[in-house]
């Protein structure tokens, strides 16, 4: 009897912690949780696979399915998106929980609920999700899921051949189905491209000849999801050996141009949506078809440049960031024949506040294609435009109290500076000041990285002003006393920084960790305003102050040993304070970190 009793208590224990982890997955935040690895219901269940025996086991799982098929049930209720989204993390996370004996079963069982959620949904994010756990399940089933990805791809084919039927309302649910599952079909065709590329290349033919409907779609995610999926397609057609390979990319190429040029039948030009489609395919074949495109770069090039003045704004983006990658493409003969009309249009849309950062990331990303065949000399006549735009989008931002300043502005100072040498030396000296005075971010210390590391000559100016921004954020006061001038500058560009709190705490740690500070005495700036941080609350935050500190020791230590110990016993002995003091550190982490990895471990 109190076995019985025993069991029947184990088992509303089990189904109560699984109900918490199931609703845990509905709440909003959870896709965030999930991509950033709280996988909790796969712990749960693999703690219940060490536990219970293969009957009772099977049980629970069938249990879970049912539990998640009844979440993917579509309704007409407010959460039912959460609910829904909840039922797809599930899936996700049972993927790899191997089911003795029943796999096969497992995955068809996922399989189907997955498919039939793609077929109904209208929500773009649960679409996503729902295909990247479809080739999550197809990835991890491996060869026992040739059959599923048959069908599947099949079916995605048969969703982007579909065509609006005129006999069918615009507004009608019939139509809002056909529009929801074009969609659908093209992430679902990444997915399985990438994930069992064996199984897709069978289907290249049939895809290439049905990319084009959803490539032209009305709809903008459709188009960028179409040629993301044709990414996907074409590194597949690269890797294979293939005797159709020139005659598929001669396809593709020969339907970018049409929707490209005006039909010589009709006389009438290509739609809007059509050429924003066929110059994101373009950006493809450049980067993915080998040398195909070689023969016929110039025809390649006039059409980017013939769109650069469009009305529409997705297209003269998408002209932009074509830029680089025709460059990349012959380097070479960009550099002598298009290289300065390039930079007179990116010039002139850096003058254009909502494409000025598109600008930016296309004119550093243009220079390091050029640096890596020698041919970034081209720039010089334009080097002193270039700068004075990074400086006043830079001031722009700082005048306007913007919270968000233009990060490719930052972005491409450290760019020029690789791929300029000297040449922007004179400019980039004079951009540190205002830089730094954007705040501390992420690409501010790498862009500070690049160029001191091309640059050398400019580490100490940096040095100094970058220590004055982190020693404002780790102690409300700037490292160099004499800095008072631009102290309420500098304080008023943190507190408008995208960073704040404990995350710009963990950055400012890193930097002092991370960044070459060598040549600067730092200890007593440890001792008063690092240290401190051992104690904090947050454990990355403590994790972070060990770093740093064990950085500034090393740095200090590796000083006076190169000096000699600084002269006489007193140098000698402080030289081993450092060296015990750095050791202790690193042991006191290391303990640290086995008793948390432990303390997870057992609960």
């Amino acid at each position: 009897m109190s076995g019985t009793l025993n069991q029947l208590q184990s088992s509303f224990k089990t189904s109560d912690t699984l109900s918490r982890h199931l609703e845990e997955l509905c709440r909003p935040g959870a896709l965030e949780r999930h991509q950033d690895g709280e996988w909790q219901l796969l712990e749960y269940i693999e703690a219940e696979a060490r536990d219970l025996n293969p009957e009772s086991f099977g049980k629970l799982m069938d249990d879970v399915y049912n539990r998640i098929q009844s979440m993917l049930v579509r309704s007409n209720n407010a959460v039912e998106n959460f609910r829904r989204l909840g039922g797809v993390l599930a899936i996700d996370e049972l993927t790899d929980v191997k089911v003795v004996g029943d796999d096969a079963s497992k995955t068809a069982r996922l399989a189907s609920l997955l498919s039939r959620t793609l077929e109904d949904t209208d929500d773009p994010v649960l679409m996503d999700v729902t295909a990247k756990t479809m080739g999550h399940l197809v990835r991890s089933g491996g060869a026992m899921t040739s059959e599923l990805v048959e069908k599947e791809v099949r079916r995605a084919i048969s969703w982007c051949e579909l065509r609006p039927d005129p006999s069918i309302a615009a507004a009608s649910a019939s139509a809002a189905a056909q529009d929801s599952r074009r969609l659908a079909a093209v992430l679902l065709l990444k997915e399985l491209a990438e994930q069992s590329p064996a199984v897709f290349n069978v289907h290249v033919k049939s895809f290439i000849d049905a990319i084009w409907i959803p490539l032209r779609d009305p709809r903008l995610p459709v188009r960028e999801a179409a040629v993301s999926a044709l990414k996907a397609c074409l590194k597949l057609v690269e890797k294979r050996e293939t005797r159709y390979r020139v005659q598929w990319y001669y396809k593709l190429f020969e339907q970018t141009m049409r929707g490209l040029n005006r039909d010589l039948r009709t006389g009438t030009g290509p739609s809007l949506d059509s050429i924003h489609g066929s110059l994101l395919a373009l950006g493809e074949l450049l980067q993915h078809t080998g040398e195909f495109l070689l023969a016929r770069y110039k025809e390649v090039v006039e059409a980017v440049f013939k769109y650069k003045d469009s009305k529409e704004k997705h297209i003269r983006r998408a002209v932009v960031s074509l830029l680089p990658r025709v460059a990349g493409f012959s380097p070479e003969r960009f550099s002598t024949e298009y290289l300065s009309r390039a930079i007179v249009h990116l010039l002139q849309v850096l003058k254009h506040s909502p494409d000025r950062g598109a600008a930016f990331a296309a004119l550093a990303d243009m220079a390091a294609a050029l640096l890596r065949v020698g041919c970034a000399s081209g720039f010089e006549g334009c080097v002193a435009p270039i700068a004075a735009s990074i400086r006043e989008a830079i001031l722009v931002g700082r005048q306007t109290r913007q919270r968000h300043h233009c990060p490719e502005a930052l972005t491409c100072v450290g760019m020029l500076a690789q791929a300029l040498g000297p040449l922007w030396k004179p400019y980039a000296q004079q951009l540190i000041e205002p830089m730094v005075l954007t705040g501390l971010s992420e690409v501010l210390v790498e862009s500070l990285m690049q160029m001191t590391a091309s640059l050398p000559e400019l580490l100490e100016d940096v040095q100094l002003q970058l220590l004055d921004l982190l020693s404002l954020v780790l102690s409300k006061r700037p490292f160099n006393p004499t800095t008072q001038v631009k102290f309420q500058a500098l304080v008023a560009a943190i507190s408008q920084g995208e960073l704040q709190g404990n995350a710009l705490i963990k950055l400012a740690l890193q930097t002092l960790g991370t960044f070459d500070f060598g040549g600067i005495k730092l200890l007593e700036f440890m001792r008063d305003h690092i240290l401190v941080y051992l104690e904090d609350a947050d454990k990355e935050i403590r994790k972070g102050a060990v770093l740093a500190a064990c950085r500034v020791l090393e740095r200090h230590a590796s000083a006076s040993s190169a000096s000699g110990g600084g002269g006489g016993g007193g140098g000698t002995a402080e030289f081993g304070r450092c060296v015990i003091g750095g050791w202790m550190l690193r042991g006191w982490m290391l303990r640290e970190w086995m008793l948390r990895e432990w303390v997870s471990f057992g609960a």
